[in-house]
């Protein structure tokens, strides 16, 4: 019986890779036909001009602060959303927008393995294999259950303000967890400082998303007192004051008052 549960697990394990693959494989193939739309090119045609005289990073990058700086002024807040949304693929060559899917579904199917393989073999000690099913099939649901995958996974502006964002709050809730988890100082240190990376940049993308973000960092500060863990309360709070930094800074934009 044991042999025979184990060989299942094996075959559902396979199968749902085999379904997840498949899955994408249409998404994939009409990639070649993904093109900027709308914002794409309001937001991106500052860095591809900038691009245009001078072909470098640094230019892109000055670029895409400038078109921050100005929605900032003039329509919206969501400083390190606008920043990403500036360097849409397409600004590199057209052709390079078709990258759009990958870099969204790849996110995403990336983060959720990594949280539910924290969640389940790290903090549960379930089997690689049981999680692989779990998680993969987490990842299918969430593909084919998306309201509007054309804005999703293959619209650059709205994927990157929801699905990535929504990818790198899976990530802060890894290191969340794994910061309970590991003993080494070397290891906190780096887990920290990453969390206070992505706590910043998610207070300047959606407000959706930043809303759980908080939630997720009041919950572990809550946790870390319960547990009178009292040097990760202060990492916790840490981030919560650089979150909480650029959350003001996001709703206090003057860009907000001409949009509403």
């Amino acid at each position: 019986l044991e042999r025979r549960a184990s060989s299942l697990v094996t075959c559902l394990c396979v199968v749902m890779l085999a379904v997840l693959l498949l899955s994408l494989v249409p998404m994939l193939y009409i990639a070649q036909y993904d093109l900027p739309l709308g914002d794409d090119v309001i937001y991106g045609s500052p860095v591809s001009s900038a691009l245009k005289q001078d072909a470098s990073l640094p230019s892109a990058l000055s670029a895409a602060a400038g078109v921050v700086a100005e929605k900032f002024q003039s329509w919206q807040g969501t400083f390190s959303a606008i920043f990403l949304m500036a360097l849409q693929p397409g600004v590199f060559g057209l052709s390079y927008y078709q990258i759009t899917p990958y870099l969204m579904l790849g996110a995403l199917i990336a983060s959720t393995l990594l949280l539910t393989y924290t969640l389940l073999c790290s903090l549960l000690g379930v089997s690689k294999r049981v999680w692989l099913i779990l998680g993969l099939a987490l990842s299918f649901f969430s593909i084919q259950l998306c309201v509007s995958p054309r804005e999703g996974f293959f619209w650059y502006n709205g994927a990157v303000y929801y699905t990535l964002y929504h990818s790198f709050l899976l990530v802060l809730a890894t290191l969340v967890v794994q910061l309970f988890r590991t003993k080494r100082l070397w290891v906190r240190i780096v887990l920290a400082a990453l969390g206070v990376l992505l706590s910043a940049i998610l207070s300047g993308g959606n407000y959706a998303t930043a809303m759980v973000c908080f939630e997720l960092l009041v919950c572990a500060m809550g946790y870390a007192a319960y547990k009178k863990q009292y040097r990760l309360l202060l990492v916790f709070a840490l981030m919560l004051l650089v979150f909480g930094a650029g959350m003001c800074i996001s709703v206090s934009a003057p860009g907000n008052a001409v949009r509403q």
